[in-house]
Parts: C-alpha cells; sequence; structure tokens
C-alpha cells in the first residue's frame, strides 16, 4: 500500500516511512516578496475604473504561474498585485462574461494562496484569506472545475492549522458534490477529480501513521488511481 501511495503521489517512499530533519523555528515576518500581496488583498480597489480586457489578464496569469513553477517569487511579488486588483474589478463589473470573469479571478486567488502558502506560518492567515475567497469567485462562476480546483486550495490550510480530519472532510465532501459534473468533464474534470482525493489522502497521512490513518490514506489513493485509469481511457 506504501509502495502505491508512493508512486501516486511521486514522491520517494522513504519520505512515507522516515521522520524528516527538525523544522527551523517559524517565521513571523512576512519576506519582502510577499508583503504587497498581502496588503492588496485588504485593499479597497472600487474606485471607478476600467477593468483591463479579460484577455491580457489570461496573458499576465500565464505569466505569474510560469513564474510560481520556476520559483521566481520575487517576479509573482511585483505582478501579482496588480493582477489580483485587475481580476477582481473585471469580476465586478463584468456582464454577459461575468462567469468567466469570476473564473479568472478564483485562479488568480489560488495562484495567490500557493504563494503564500509557500512560505509557512508567516503568511498562512492570509493563505487561508486567499483560498476562501478563490472558492468563493469559483463557486459565482458556477464552472464545477474551478470550485473543485479552489476547494483543494481550501484543504491544504487546513493541514497546516493542525485540522486534517476537516480537511479531509471538506476534501472528499467536494468530490461527493462534483463527482458527476467532473466526470463529464473530460480529463480535466476528472483531473480534478483525482486531485481532491490525493488532498484527502495527505490530509489522511498528516494524522500520524496509525492502522487507521494509513489505511484512510490508502483508499483516497486508490479512489484517484480509479479516477486516474478512467482519465487515462478518455485519453485514448
Amino acid at each position: 500500500m506504501l509502495v502505491r501511495a508512493a508512486e501516486v503521489l511521486r514522491i520517494p517512499l522513504e519520505q512515507l516511512l522516515l521522520d524528516g530533519p527538525p523544522k527551523p523555528p517559524p517565521a513571523t515576518t512576512p519576506p519582502a516578496e510577499a508583503l504587497a500581496v498581502i496588503d492588496v488583498l485588504y485593499r479597497d480597489d472600487s474606485e471607478d475604473k476600467d477593468p483591463p480586457p479579460l484577455a491580457d489578464l489570461r496573458r499576465r496569469l500565464t505569466y505569474c504561474c510560469e513564474a510560481f513553477q520556476a520559483c521566481h517569487y520575487g517576479a509573482l511579488g511585483r505582478e501579482l498585485p496588480m493582477l489580483v486588483v485587475g481580476s477582481r474589478r473585471s469580476a465586478a463589473r463584468a456582464g454577459a462574461e461575468a462567469g468567466e470573469a469570476h473564473a479568472l479571478l478564483s485562479r488568480v486567488l489560488q495562484l495567490t494562496a500557493s504563494f503564500l502558502h509557500k512560505y509557512g506560518p508567516a503568511t498562512a492567515v492570509q493563505a487561508a484569506v486567499a483560498a476562501d475567497r478563490a472558492l468563493t469567485s469559483a463557486e459565482r462562476s458556477g464552472d464545477p472545475v474551478a470550485i473543485g480546483a479552489a476547494s483543494r486550495r481550501v484543504a491544504k490550510p487546513l493541514i497546516s492549522q493542525q485540522q486534517p480530519l476537516a480537511a479531509v472532510e471538506f476534501a472528499t465532501g467536494a468530490a461527493r458534490c462534483l463527482s458527476t459534473e467532473l466526470e463529464a468533464g473530460g480529463p480535466l474534470g476528472l483531473s480534478t477529480l483525482g486531485m481532491l482525493y490525493l488532498s484527502a489522502a495527505i490530509a489522511s497521512a498528516s494524522m500520524g501513521r496509525s492502522v487507521v490513518a494509513m489505511r484512510q490514506a490508502g483508499e483516497h489513493v486508490d479512489r484517484a488511481a480509479e479516477v486516474a485509469d478512467r482519465q487515462g481511457a478518455d485519453l485514448d
């Protein structure tokens, strides 16, 4: 079971079996590159300005996603605040494109949550705020893939807040509610559903190495593997 879990999670088996090195004392002050991002989360940007076109916001989001994957956090600290403001204005004033604009805002806030989560306890509260707002925007969009992706971001802060059981219940609850729509959504929908089950598996594993916790983690990994098999069948 542990070998299968390591394969699905794409981590070394030793990481599931051995304790890691002692963690350094948690930082209490957010780093400089995160301060502007944190500030914009609580800023009132409702002044009468036209939002950027959705196409421009998508291009900037693509750039920021690539910067995140490349660990260029300084660039993210410069670009994300403007992107958050622009996408927030777009969602607030969109007409016929309201669903699309809210889905885009959700993706921006999900990226913001992931960025802030990288700095641990120093930005844990702000990461949770961004994740919660991402879920709200996703629900307004009505897009099940956006809702599922945002639900994963909400589950992650629960684990860091030492609430793994709540994270498991949240992730599995989202999977149950969205399963029909995600299963009908092709590879992207199935991928989102599988990641919800993997989030539940990670949360279960963080409860400790008891037989019950590991069995529950294995069950969630099995569900994720079943979804992955279906996704592969859809791609064939």
